[in-house]
């Protein structure tokens, strides 16, 4: 009926946004396109590219972190059922835990490090994801492909960023794959995102680092404008003091 119904050009399409999407001219630079910090703010927003008080950020870039954190909700953990008999009590018990998918499928771990990297210049964009995951895809065996894994339930959801998926892995694997490693979080970022949560540190640190940002780009003019202003004056006294220069 569906296939009728387009070809009649009978059948529409809606996609419910939740007015969170907005329409954007195409010729618009994607790598540098910047949204006040307050946008990125909504049920949507599942990363901390705006936890540590940036005053912007780029949806491109933070719409491949959350796709990522989605990746690793359901791909970096799976759950682990083990039976085992206390003999002394002749009762069999239950044991449940949580073990990464990357044993089974090692490739995922720097895929999902770096669609979810905090250096947001260098995580993936869609399209960089997409050629990595189809070359990880092409190298696979046909045990690999073959393989099947349990689904993971929502309630033994790791946090991304806080969860190791290198752990066990091969070590000459690892050190293969080593620059896609997330390093762990440092102490400064903490200090920050402690501070964001509280109810006035994400709005107020934000405005912080806005103003030392503006004023910074304000000293770097100023130092550039007085760099070339003091060229183009010893280039004058040169021509002045040449030998030779008919004034």
């Amino acid at each position: 009926m569906r296939a009728g119904l387009r070809s009649q050009n009978k059948l529409l399409y809606a996609i419910f946004d939740f007015d969170f999407s907005m329409m954007l001219p195409p010729e618009v630079n994607r790598s540098k396109f910047r949204l006040p910090f307050y946008e990125s703010w909504g049920s949507f927003n599942v990363t901390t590219d705006t936890a540590q008080g940036e005053f912007d950020f780029n949806p491109f870039v933070t719409d491949v972190g959350a796709l990522g954190v989605l990746f690793c909700h359901n791909y970096q953990v799976r759950a682990a059922l083990t039976i085992y008999d206390t003999t002394c009590a002749l009762t069999t018990c239950l044991s449940l835990s949580m073990k990464p998918y990357t044993r089974e499928i090692p490739i995922l771990a720097p895929f999902l490090d770096r669609m979810t990297t905090r250096d947001l210049a260098r995580r993936f964009t869609a399209s960089e994801a997409l050629d990595f995951l189809e070359a990880a895809s092409s190298r696979l065996t046909e045990h690999d492909l073959r393989l099947r894994l349990p689904t993971i339930s929502p309630v033994l959801e790791a946090i991304y960023y806080k969860f190791d998926r290198w752990a066990n892995l091969p070590p000459e694997f690892v050190e293969k794959w080593a620059h896609y490693r997330e390093p762990p979080i440092p102490l400064t970022t903490k200090v920050l995102r402690s501070i964001c949560g509280t109810k006035w540190g994400g709005r107020v640190l934000p405005l912080i680092r806005l103003f030392f940002s503006r004023a910074l780009s304000l000293v770097r003019y100023a130092l550039a404008f007085l760099a070339g202003l003091g060229n183009r004056i010893r280039l004058t006294l040169i021509v002045f003091t040449s030998p030779g220069v008919v004034l």
